[in-house]
């Protein structure tokens, strides 16, 4: 059954059960709606209904391309047709040009829709994107993405981390290119230093420096 949450003033979060909680979220805007990742694909209508509630999807932003991520991207697109943005790193596996890591076959997720580089300056800072920052948070997949909405103060993790029991944990292990990276990718948290974490598998967490330090002393020898 899809459930949803609202997180803050101006963000829902999409999530269904399925062994693990996988999520997806609908952002506010004063312009519409944006769609932060698309689940799977028995999530895609929930997810066009309650991004409706706030007038035309402006754009869709992808965490990543895993298939619990993108896998009602092409249903959605088919109905709403708005900009796809992805870490440049990622357009090769979503488009199945090639395989993830530790994935045999390349799989195109897009179905001929087309999906466009987030967009940075030259020392790969990325731009502002109507009031949400993307910040660059590799290891799980080759270009993880995190989003921070600065009204809200809200980081949307993505696949960065987890959370069980009230505490951070680290990405899933067998879905994880690069568990050393993944960890290190971390520190945004701490950057940020955001009120609260929107985690897609697992609950939503109020951030503290307590709550990050007891992560990081838990798994010291990898952050």
């Amino acid at each position: 059954m899809v459930k949803v949450s609202q997180v803050s003033e101006n963000i829902i979060k999409i999530h269904m059960k399925i062994g693990i909680t996988i999520s997806a979220w609908v952002v506010k805007h004063e312009n519409g709606s944006i769609i932060i990742d698309t689940g799977i694909r028995p999530m895609a209508p929930r997810i066009l209904k309650e991004a409706a509630r706030f007038g035309r999807v402006q754009m869709i932003l992808l965490t990543h391309g895993h298939p619990d991520h993108v896998g009602g991207l092409a249903y959605i697109q088919e109905k709403v047709n708005a900009p796809v943005y992805i870490h440049g790193l990622e357009v090769p596996y979503i488009t199945g040009e090639k395989p993830y890591p530790n994935r045999k076959k390349p799989t195109d997720y897009t179905k001929g829709f087309s999906v466009k580089q987030l967009p940075g300056d030259s020392r790969g800072v990325f731009h502002s994107m109507m009031g949400i920052d993307p910040y660059f948070t590799p290891g799980h997949s080759p270009g993880h993405t995190a989003y921070y909405h600065k009204k809200d103060d809200v980081l949307i993790t993505g696949d960065m981390i987890t959370s069980k029991n009230g505490r951070i944990g680290p990405p899933m292990k067998q879905f994880t290119a690069n568990m050393d990276r993944a960890m290190r990718s971390t520190k945004t948290i701490q950057k940020v230093a955001p009120g609260k974490l929107s985690i897609c598998h697992g609950e939503d967490l109020q951030y503290s420096q307590h709550l990050y330090s007891a992560f990081v002393n838990e798994y010291q020898s990898k952050v």
